[in-house]
């Protein structure tokens, strides 16, 4: 599963970021709170791609070949 994912997704990218989140008190800050900043900042910042929440999501890349 994880091998189709990186083919049909990561594959055919020029680039790719890893972004981890480690929380160890989520009374003062929940989760969601937290993946909001982070996810905000990225695209303030310009580091992940600007995409539409409201079109459904259609990948680029097909699998051709594969299983």
């Amino acid at each position: 599963m994880i091998t189709r994912f990186y083919d049909a997704y990561l594959a055919h990218t020029e680039e790719e970021i890893g972004i981890q989140i480690w929380m160890f008190d989520t009374e003062k800050a929940p989760f969601q709170h937290v993946l909001d900043q982070v996810l905000a900042c990225a695209k303030n910042m310009e580091i992940l791609p600007q995409v539409s929440v409201s079109e459904p999501f259609t990948s680029v890349h097909k699998l051709k070949g594969r299983r």
